[in-house]
């Protein structure tokens, strides 16, 4: 795989840390105009693109179970990440993280890397039958790590209470992604087989669906979008397809 890929999958959580380190409370408002795009992209190339690409590799029941499973495991994970994937920070005394609690959130931190160590893993491992499923599949991936860096790297800031050392943090979960595409590659340089590969897959299409119906439906008040967040969820839409067809 052409190392500018795994650069791409390393830059868009470090781009999404480094506001959450960084970036004022006040600026997080846009947060949820990004979530709602991205959100509206994942869903849409889940559709469009990765669900029918799974379909053709292996038999329908093994698919769907693969994308069941998915959708099942990430409300496990979410047990132990408290939906920092999909946006959510925890930071006040009424959340989960207390002000004076300056330990380590350690299971938000190893439960998010799992997450984006499996989601890399296709990326490096499968043959698409459509080589725009690549692009669309690395660009769903990078927009969903931005806004779960950003706030799973608020977390650590407001625990930590050192910027630099959070970065370290940042470094470790910018690599997960990557890590995961260039074991899955040694996998098929080793004929690992594909129909293996294409079952992970399923399993990231289903956290993907999960994740995206999950910020589109609670990235709202009262189930209501106002005119900004609707026009993030057409531009979202729009893009899938366009990189589609």
């Amino acid at each position: 795989m052409n190392p500018i890929y795994y650069f791409v999958m390393m830059l868009a959580p470090l781009i999404g840390g480094l506001g959450g380190i960084y970036m004022s409370k006040g600026d997080r408002s846009l947060l949820k105009i990004f979530m709602a795009f991205s959100g509206a992209y994942l869903f849409s190339v889940s559709v469009i693109s990765l669900i029918p690409e799974i379909y053709e590799k292996i038999p329908g029941k093994i698919a769907g179970i693969g994308i069941l499973a998915g959708f099942l495991i990430q409300l496990v994970i979410e047990q132990f990440s408290h939906g920092v994937e999909h946006g959510h920070i925890h930071e006040g005394k009424n959340n989960h993280l207390h002000q004076h609690d300056h330990s380590l959130p350690l299971g938000i931190f190893i439960s998010l890397s799992f997450h984006s160590f499996l989601e890399g893993m296709p990326l490096g491992g499968i043959v698409f039958s459509d080589p725009k499923t690549f692009f669309t599949l690395l660009g769903g991936i990078s927009l969903h790590e931005i806004p779960a860096s950003f706030a799973l790297m608020t977390v650590f800031r407001h625990q930590i209470g050192n910027p630099k050392k959070t970065l370290i943090w940042l470094f470790l979960y910018s690599i997960m992604a990557p890590a995961g595409a260039l074991l899955a590659f040694n996998f098929k340089q080793m004929a690992f087989p594909a129909s293996y590969m294409s079952v992970l897959m399923a399993v990231v299409v289903g956290f993907f669906l999960h994740i995206s119906t999950t910020i589109l439906f609670e990235n709202s008040e009262n189930h209501l979008y106002n005119k900004i967040k609707l026009l993030a969820i057409g531009v979202g839409v729009s893009l899938a397809c366009i990189m589609q067809f």
